[in-house]
């Protein structure tokens, strides 16, 4: 089963979108909600890729996205104080469910996007290795660090201990360092100020499946004028044409600034 997403204020419209790949569950899940953001009607969007097993991975998703954004409205104080409360409401929410559940959901977890958007202005908190991306124009970005073993993987090339082939297919790219899981998280990614965002361009929220879409293609989706709802779609379509064998389900939420606040 997929969803999608539509939301906007009087700087962002968002929209949100997700394919199932190869996989024979949808794992991945997204929320969003208006809220008030320091005196501005701003959005905080949630994105989360489960893990764990078909029941496991698709719950802790959810009660991920559903738990970090009502735990951020329910906070007060300054925005990244808010977004610590919504990943502690959703890594409680998880801790809850391994306790209370059956033995298939106790080695359940997620990662976790979360991000408040004010006009001009982006506040965000990661775990796990799904993308926050800028794009302006032609120029990608990618804004949080990645929790995988990717980067770690990565440096051994540098170093000269691997090939980049080798590299390439290490088994140990996708194991994540960090992750929602109901235990005390390893890593978080959260800075306290805000991003400062130019009119033109937009942002992303993507689970790690969009990494199978070329670097080129993504760049070419989102430096093309379009509403979210076409460059989401676009994305999408890049990741299936990626050729990747075994596409994970991919999901994404496209914002851009509203016509309004131009």
């Amino acid at each position: 089963m997929t969803k999608t997403l539509s939301l906007s204020c009087d700087g962002w419209q968002c929209a949100g979108a997700q394919i199932l790949g190869d996989r024979a569950e949808q794992q991945d899940d997204f929320a969003g909600a208006e809220i008030e953001l320091e005196g501005q009607t701003g959005l905080i969007l949630a994105l989360a890729d489960g893990m764990g097993g078909h029941a496991g991975g698709a719950l802790a998703a959810q009660l991920a996205v559903e738990g970090a954004v009502a735990g951020f409205r329910a906070a007060e104080g300054r925005v990244h104080m808010r977004l610590h409360a919504g990943l502690a409401r959703a890594n409680q929410a998880i801790a809850e469910a391994r306790h209370e559940g059956t033995s298939a959901l106790r080695d359940m977890g997620c990662t976790l996007l979360l991000v408040a958007l004010a006009p001009g202005r982006a506040w965000y908190l990661s775990v796990g290795d799904s993308l926050l991306l800028q794009a302006e124009a032609w120029r990608l970005k990618r804004l949080n660090e990645d929790h995988s073993m990717a980067p770690l993987v990565d440096a051994l090339v540098r170093e000269g201990s691997l090939t980049r082939e080798q590299a390439a297919h290490d088994p140990r790219r996708h194991q994540l360092r960090s992750a929602l899981t109901g235990a005390p998280v390893a890593l978080v990614d959260a800075p306290e100020e805000p991003i400062e965002l130019p009119r033109e361009g937009c942002l992303v929220l993507a689970s790690d499946g969009l990494v199978a879409a070329p670097h080129e293609r993504v760049s070419s989706v989102l430096g093309t004028p379009a509403p979210p709802e076409k460059q989401a779609e676009g994305l999408l379509q890049a990741a299936r044409a990626g050729q990747v064998e075994h596409l994970d389900n991919t999901s994404l939420i496209v914002c851009a600034h509203a016509p309004s606040a131009m």
